[in-house]
């Protein structure tokens, strides 16, 4: 920022910065030192503030207005980022980016003070505790992006079911094939379940007793939208990982589908001891194989109707003929 900033100007921003929740209990010399170093940016309703491919050196403090973030190279429904005032964003201490992958749009009047990334190191001595909090934001940062792209993948994965599913809901043959090369991935799994298991004998009387109370309590998942069995799944995936089960991320999805609540989790992990995730695979997919034995029965009391049907109309077409 220039040398000419008055006094006046200075005491402004470091006001204005102290709303920031990383900066806000911080010493008024290291703000004021801060703002010193610091670039203040305007921008106009549509104006660019970062252009994509530009070199990522730069923190933005966001101090008024929103901007949006999306790739406007390439495909057009990647996804979009938004950041409005009193946000932290830019290039992070400790982010590895090289270039900027998105063009930062304004969508408001935006005010933005820009921190040159070269000066972290000063930033680490000077003001440790922010350098810190910055650090957090960057892995919450990294958090969100994963977990919105894990979305978006399932979200595509159900568009591809949607698509199929259209095509095969009527074919007797085809949801049977499905449905047996389902009960053979749920028959490996079983398997391997219950060479990890180690349960004693005298534990599995009172674990099927909890079983049978939870198969008695269990109701019809109604997941409002998509996103609601996103923040299932990854609830019981969080859940899973503090009780050190392995793979969660694969058992999470297959305890949703069930509509395991807490309190059934709660009850079967006191019952499953240290054999938790392995008798825990084994009944959810007991309760996965389900759906799949019934419609191979529904398919084959199908299939003979048919028959059934087919052979009488040839039988009454050979006595007329006669």
């Amino acid at each position: 920022m220039s040398e000419t900033l008055d006094q006046a100007r200075v005491e402004a921003l470091v006001g204005e910065l102290r709303k920031v929740a990383p900066f806000a209990d911080q010493p008024q010399a290291d703000l004021e030192w801060f703002v010193a170093q610091s670039e203040e940016r305007r921008v106009e309703v549509g104006g660019i503030i970062v252009k994509e491919g530009a070199p990522a050196d730069t923190m933005l403090v966001m101090l008024e207005g929103e901007f949006r973030a999306r790739r406007e190279s390439g495909p057009q429904d990647g996804p979009v980022f938004t950041a409005r005032a009193g946000e932290v964003t830019g290039v992070l201490p400790f982010s590895r980016m090289k270039t900027v992958g998105v063009t930062v749009r304004a969508v408001l009047p935006t005010r933005v003070l820009a921190f040159p990334a070269a000066l972290f190191p000063e930033l680490f001595q000077r003001m440790p505790e922010v350098s810190q909090r910055l650090v957090g934001l960057l892995a919450d940062r990294v958090r969100n992006v994963t977990r919105e792209e894990q979305q978006r993948e399932k979200l595509a994965a159900l568009g591809k079911l949607s698509a199929g599913l259209a095509h095969e809901l009527n074919n007797p043959s085809a949801a049977a094939r499905r449905s047996a090369a389902a009960l053979r991935d749920c028959l490996e799994r079983l398997r391997v379940a219950g060479r990890s298991s180690l349960l004693g004998p005298e534990d599995c009387g009172l674990l099927a007793q909890r079983e049978e109370e939870i198969r008695a309590a269990l109701k019809p998942v109604e997941h409002k939208d998509e996103f609601a069995r996103v923040e299932r799944e990854e609830a019981i995936q969080s859940w899973l990982e503090g009780r050190g089960v392995a793979d969660a991320w694969k058992l999470a999805p297959l305890l949703a589908d069930a509509n395991l609540t807490n309190t059934h989790l709660e009850s079967f992990a006191s019952a499953a001891g240290t054999s938790l995730g392995p008798e825990l695979t084994r009944f959810a997919t007991l309760l996965e194989m389900e759906p799949s034995k019934n419609i191979l029965i529904w398919t084959r009391l199908r299939f003979r109707k048919w028959t059934s049907r087919t052979a009488w109309r040839r039988l009454s077409s050979s006595c007329t003929t006669n």
